[in-house]
């Protein structure tokens, strides 16, 4: 409904060329800012870069709703695009590209890649997930609006567990934070 200037693609998960073909260009995007801090002043990585410099470079995020469905969906391209995922984790911390993957099961096909994400995030679910996402099982404590984050998931401590709460948001305040994002997009210069 809102013409929000700062996001670049919305891509649908049940498409998996097109899913393939995000994947890619974002990659290559990363490639080519690593080496252009690299090649500036052999930065190893953007807060490097940004220290030698004192520009900013545009941090991204790319939320992928759903990851659990696209890997189901990758059939026989699955390796291909889990090889992605981790690709594209590993190389985004350097250059300032953060993947944010949602789902709403996790099972043997999210194991893989967890372990390129040092933080993690989980609402309420049973033990098994909570195991395997927070590296404990403090979520099967949740409630409506409570997410827990831990960025210390391989040391499976409750201590490490931070807790948010997210209020319930309605049609109507999606509404008025489209209106929002877009006036802060064309405030900032974004066409």
């Amino acid at each position: 409904l809102h013409h929000i200037p700062h996001l670049h693609t919305i891509a649908a998960t049940s498409d998996m060329g097109y899913v393939t073909s995000m994947l890619t260009t974002l990659i290559q995007d990363m490639k080519l800012t690593n080496a252009g801090i690299t090649k500036a002043n052999g930065a190893k990585k953007i807060s490097e870069f940004e220290e030698n410099t004192g520009l900013c470079i545009p941090r991204h995020l790319t939320v992928f709703d759903e990851y659990q469905i696209a890997i189901k969906n990758a059939g026989e391209n699955k390796k291909e695009v889990l090889g992605s995922f981790e690709e594209a984790a590993r190389l985004g911390r350097n250059v300032g590209y953060n993947l944010l993957l949602c789902s709403q099961d996790a099972d043997s096909n999210v194991a893989p890649i967890l372990g390129t994400f040092q933080n993690r995030f989980c609402l309420k679910c049973d033990s098994k997930i909570s195991e395997l996402v927070l590296g404990n099982g403090q979520a099967v404590q949740g409630r409506v609006g409570l997410i827990f984050a831990n960025n210390n998931p391989n040391a499976h401590n409750y201590e490490d567990n931070q807790r948010f709460f997210v209020p319930l948001q309605r049609d109507e305040d999606f509404l008025e934070l489209g209106r929002f994002l877009e006036d802060k997009g064309k405030a900032t210069g974004f066409k």
